[in-house]
C-alpha cells in the first residue's frame, strides 16, 4: 500500500517520493490510491492554511495557498482543463478535437478557463481563511482524485494510446472499489462532503457521456480537466450558506 501511495503521489504531484516508470501490473494499484494521494495533498494544504492564518491576511494567505497547490501538482490538471476548453472552442469533429487536446500550445479559450479557475480558487481560499473552515481543503482534493478513477472505470478511452487509455486499461471493478473506499472518510469530515457526491457523480456521468458522444471516450486531458472541475465543485458545495 505504501509503495502504491508513493506511486500515486509521484504520478499526480511533484513531491520527491522517488520511483520511476510503472509496470502495467503496478499501475492498477497506483490508480486505486489516487484518492489517498488527494488526501495527502489536502493534509499538506490544510497544515499550510492553518499556519498562514496566524501570519498573513486572508487575501495574502489565499494567494499563497493557490500558488502552493498549483506548484505542488505541477499544474497537472490545469493543463488538461485548458486543453479541453481550447478543443471545445476550436474543434468541430472528433479528429480535430483530439488533435487540439494533444497540442502543447495554449489558446485564448484555454487561457480564459485557467484565469477563471484560478480566480475562483483564490476567492475560495480567501473565504476559507476568513472563516477558519479548513476541512474543505482535505475533502475537495480527495474527491477530485477519485473523479478520474470513476471516469476511467465508467467510460472507454478515446484513443488506443496515451494517458487516458493507460489508466482506463487498468481501472477495473476492484480498482474502482478500492479507490471508493477512501470516500468513507467523508462523513467524518462533515455531512456537506457526503452531499457533494450527489452533485459530483451526476456531473461526472454527464461529463463522460458528453465526451463519449463527441470523441468516443475519455483522454488524459479529460481526466485532468474533470478532476479540476470536481475539486472546485466540492469546495463550492462545502462553503455554500456559510456567510
Amino acid at each position: 500500500m505504501v509503495k502504491a501511495l508513493m506511486g500515486a503521489l509521484g504520478f499526480l504531484t511533484l513531491l520527491p517520493v522517488g520511483g520511476g516508470a510503472l509496470e502495467d501490473d503496478e499501475l492498477g494499484r497506483v490508480v486505486a490510491m489516487f484518492p489517498a494521494a488527494g488526501l495527502v495533498l489536502g493534509g499538506l494544504t490544510l497544515a499550510l492554511a492553518y499556519l498562514l492564518s496566524g501570519i498573513f491576511s486572508p487575501q495574502v494567505g489565499g494567494a499563497i495557498l493557490v500558488i502552493f497547490t498549483v506548484a505542488l501538482t505541477g499544474a497537472f490538471h490545469l493543463d488538461g482543463l485548458a486543453d479541453i476548453f481550447d478543443a471545445l472552442a476550436l474543434g468541430k469533429d472528433r479528429e480535430t478535437l483530439l488533435a487540439i487536446m494533444k497540442e502543447s500550445t495554449l489558446g485564448v479559450f484555454g487561457l480564459s478557463a485557467l484565469a477563471l479557475d484560478l480566480l475562483l480558487r483564490y476567492g475560495i481560499m480567501v473565504f476559507i481563511l476568513e472563516k477558519g473552515i479548513f476541512f474543505p481543503l482535505v475533502a475537495a482534493p480527495l474527491v477530485a482524485r477519485w473523479a478520474p478513477v470513476y471516469l476511467a472505470w465508467r467510460f472507454d478511452p478515446a484513443r488506443e494510446e496515451g494517458l487516458g487509455a493507460a489508466v482506463a486499461a487498468v481501472t477495473r471493478g476492484e480498482v474502482m472499489a478500492m479507490a471508493s473506499l477512501w470516500l468513507l472518510l467523508l462523513p467524518f469530515l462533515g455531512w456537506r462532503y457526503v452531499m457533494a457526491l450527489a452533485v459530483v457523480i451526476p456531473f461526472l456521468y454527464g461529463y463522460g457521456r458528453f465526451w463519449t458522444h463527441r470523441i468516443g471516450g475519455i483522454t488524459g486531458d479529460i481526466l485532468g480537466g474533470g478532476c479540476e472541475m470536481v475539486e472546485l465543485m466540492v469546495y463550492l458545495v462545502a462553503l455554500v450558506g456559510r456567510l
